[in-house]
């Protein structure tokens, strides 16, 4: 759809006005102050929500204002009241149609009133960012938004694990080298078994040695005894025959004493106590040489613990960077699957580009022609463009919006500031609130030369 009728009356500065241009790119002239930039809102005004209508739309002195599009399937006509209560009306084969702001809602793309807004996106980061949201709109039903948010949980979780790769590393790095493998742990059972035996032989010797003493001892009392008795028969030649007979005793005792005492020497003498000191010392070597496989098994076992850790850090952090690059060819799959405005229109995380070169470094015409393509394939349903700042554009310039809307089969409307109006093809020179010159029934052919718009 495009404006084949545009009917306006006392909207800001118009008075009356009544367009059916012919032509793609239609060049809206005129000085400064004169309604021309009225003109253009009237079709913002009409085709575009409330937030896009300006206070006091009314004609100063007037007490109602109307602009009327004839789009061809439908007509649009938006009216005020002096106190700027707005109407609008949507007809379609002959009816009007209910809820007719959700219609052009639906049929109205995002850069309908400024199409060179993408281009001019590029001069901030935000901005940046918001051409690639564009853009991915073009890519199907790939949720670009859940990728990144992904890409954002993978970059964090592998950075928490090549910290601890790192950690690991370090610490495996300063952990110090096993020692020499000493062999098995000795059992000191056998050589503390062997302690006690010693230990046990040494008290039964020490108690032998008690008995001996005592028997010695023994044996010198009863010497005594036969002196005392022998003084005692010297002494009592009366009572001899006793004394004799406590001799005699006596004897039998020293007889036996002697011979027990004998009997205890030779034990003594057999018991060989082993040397205590000597086995104290085996168990010292046995000990420390355990300590050393117990030193060795933890330092081994440390080792393989952190080697086992870094070994499933390692494979964690390549199982992330492998689905991290998997996001990234999704993207660039959907990227290649979508049917972009621009053959050669790209982006990435950094931008947009066109053949490779970033949008920012892009001449002015590529910029221009990228972001008309974008608008136009926003704008699919009512094909109607609108540039305010139109001053701007070179010739260049206008003749890429030429071929592109002649191609595309849009209709674009430039503002232009332009001192007098001429004979130039396709432009309404608007002064004091009317067209005072209307060659939109022309346009240039191919020698330059114009010609009647069909």
């Amino acid at each position: 759809m495009r404006i084949l009728r545009m009917v306006c009356e006392n909207v800001k500065r118009i008075k009356a006005v009544d367009i059916s241009p012919k032509t793609d790119v239609i060049e809206v002239a005129g000085r400064n102050a004169q309604g021309k930039s009225s003109l253009m809102d009237c079709i913002a005004f009409a085709l575009g929500g409330k937030e896009l209508i300006q206070e006091r739309p009314v004609r100063e002195g007037e007490k109602r204002a109307e602009v009327t599009l004839d789009l061809g399937e439908m007509k649009v006509t938006r009216s005020w009241t002096a106190n700027d209560k707005s109407y609008l009306r949507i007809e379609a084969d002959g009816k009007e149609q209910k809820s007719p702001q959700g219609i052009l809602d639906r049929l109205l793309g995002q850069y309908t009133f400024d199409p060179l807004q993408f281009a001019r996106l590029c001069e901030t980061p935000e901005g940046r960012r918001e051409q690639v949201k564009v853009l991915i709109g073009f890519c199907g039903g790939f949720d670009f938004a859940a990728a990144e948010k992904r890409k954002s949980d993978l970059y964090m979780e592998r950075q928490l694990v090549n910290r601890e790769l790192r950690n690991l590393e370090g610490a495996l790095a300063e952990m110090p080298v096993a020692p020499a493998d000493p062999g098995g742990e000795k059992p000191i059972s056998d050589i503390t078994a062997k302690l006690e035996e010693a230990t046990k032989i040494a008290e039964m010797k020490g108690q032998a040695e008690k008995e001996l003493v005592a028997a010695n001892t023994a044996t010198a009392e009863a010497a005594t005894l036969v002196l005392d008795a022998r003084r005692e028969i010297e002494r009592l030649q009366a009572q001899l025959q006793k004394a004799e007979a406590n001799l005699e005793a006596a004897q039998r005792v020293h007889k036996a004493r002697l011979h027990e005492a004998t009997d205890k020497e030779r034990t003594v003498n057999a018991i060989k106590v082993p040397d205590i000191a000597t086995i104290r010392a085996e168990i010292a070597l046995a000990e420390n040489h355990n300590a050393k496989v117990r030193e060795y098994r933890a330092i081994v076992c440390a080792l393989d613990d952190k080697r086992s850790r870094l070994k499933e850090k390692r494979s964690e952090a390549g199982k992330l960077t492998d689905e991290l690059a998997a996001i990234e060819q999704a993207k660039v799959e959907a990227i290649a699957a979508a049917d972009l405005p621009v053959k050669g229109l790209g982006f990435d995380e950094s931008g947009v580009s066109y053949n490779g070169i970033p949008f920012p470094q892009l001449s002015s015409s590529e910029q221009l022609r990228v972001s008309m393509a974008v608008a136009m394939a926003l704008n699919p349903k009512i094909k109607v463009l609108r540039i305010t700042d139109g001053s701007l554009l070179d010739e260049a310039s206008m003749d890429i919006i030429r071929q592109m809307a002649g191609d595309r089969g849009y209709q674009v409307w430039v503002e232009k500031v332009q001192e007098t109006p001429d004979t130039k093809p396709a432009v309404v020179f608007v002064e004091d609130g009317e067209v005072v010159s209307d060659t939109t029934g022309l346009r240039l052919n191919g020698n330059g030369s114009a010609e009647k718009a069909e």
